[in-house]
């Protein structure tokens, strides 16, 4: 995705990068995701801080993905977040947050004179 969140068409990337794929990986296995082969993409993709989805099964099965956007010499990995399987665990989720926010606001309202 480009910086306005836009997908960049494949034509475009395609023929820059390299991506092996992986069955599976060992617990605490490492696999180079992909390798840019454009130096000037490579630049590109720093400098327009773009992201790259990369999507995947987790050991569950079930289908997850996240989120890398690159920066300059950083990244930052923002995984998808799904809601819970049940009324009662959404139910205290927001409960659980609903307290939190409370208890922060509380600590504002006691630092001030």
């Amino acid at each position: 995705m480009d910086q306005n969140h836009k997908p960049v068409p494949p034509a475009q990337w395609t023929n820059k990068i390299d991506c092996p794929r992986a069955a599976t990986l060992v617990p605490g296995g490492k696999l180079p995701l992909c390798t840019v082969k454009d130096e000037d993409f490579a630049k590109l993709i720093r400098q327009l801080h773009m992201s790259v989805e990369v999507s995947y099964f987790d050991p569950l099965g079930k289908w997850q993905s996240l989120v890398v956007t690159f920066f300059d010499d950083d990244l930052l990995l923002t995984p998808a977040r799904g809601r819970l399987p049940s009324f009662v665990l959404n139910t205290f989720e927001a409960l659980s947050l609903t307290w939190n926010f409370l208890r922060f606001r509380g600590l504002f309202k006691k630092g001030r004179p």
